[in-house]
């Protein structure tokens, strides 16, 4: 369990969690995208009091790739990206912002099938394409590149460190993290660090 965070990630970097597993990652990501997580009394997006802001305006700041299963909507992928555009900036140019997504993710070509049928790296990417397709200023992921392979891992990585957004992933791969990220955070007996600097306390 994280105890006593004090925590400020820098904006507009790529920063990496690592950890063992059960040590907090997920619930720092979480916490860092505003659910409603026990024992967070503050949350601050870029100057501005997240926890203040109603859904629609965390929507317009924040996107996040959870692990957490999908339902089978039978949407295809299109329809799949368009739905985080809707949530996050109205309905103008909807098709044309997941098309966009879809291609930085390498999907474009997986656009009029149907999520269910997608493999596991497939999914993978579609999801990040719709986290993308929010034109979030925070991006939020968990293992993005879990399910893939160690080609498409690079590409997704080189894809992150180009995206106008501050970035936080988790990462079991701490070669990989030290390699892509701008900052990389490990958490340890409920303490985070900074790689090189003390546990961060309040």
């Amino acid at each position: 369990m994280l105890r006593d965070l004090d925590v400020s990630f820098a904006a507009g970097q790529v920063h990496a969690v690592v950890g063992g597993n059960g040590s907090g990652k997920t619930t720092l990501l979480r916490a860092l995208a505003g659910d409603d997580v026990a024992g967070v009394t503050g949350l601050w997006w870029f100057g501005s009091d997240a926890r203040a802001m109603g859904a629609r305006d965390q929507a317009r700041i924040r996107a996040c790739v959870f692990g957490d299963a999908i339902p089978a909507f039978g949407l295809t992928c299109e329809e799949f990206v368009g739905l985080g555009v809707q949530t996050a900036v109205g309905s103008r140019g909807i098709r044309d912002l997941a098309m966009q997504a879809l291609a930085q993710c390498s999907v474009a070509h997986h656009a009029r099938r149907s999520i269910d049928v997608l493999s596991g790296g497939e999914l993978a990417r579609v999801r990040l394409a719709q986290a993308l397709a929010m034109q979030p200023r925070l991006l939020i992921l968990d293992e993005p590149d879990a399910a893939l392979d160690a080609q498409a891992r690079l590409e997704v990585h080189a894809l992150l460190s180009d995206v106008p957004a501050t970035v936080v992933f988790v990462s079991h791969d701490i070669a990989a993290a030290h390699a892509h990220a701008d900052q990389v955070w490990r958490v340890h007996e409920g303490r985070l660090t900074l790689s090189g600097a003390e546990p961060m306390r309040a």
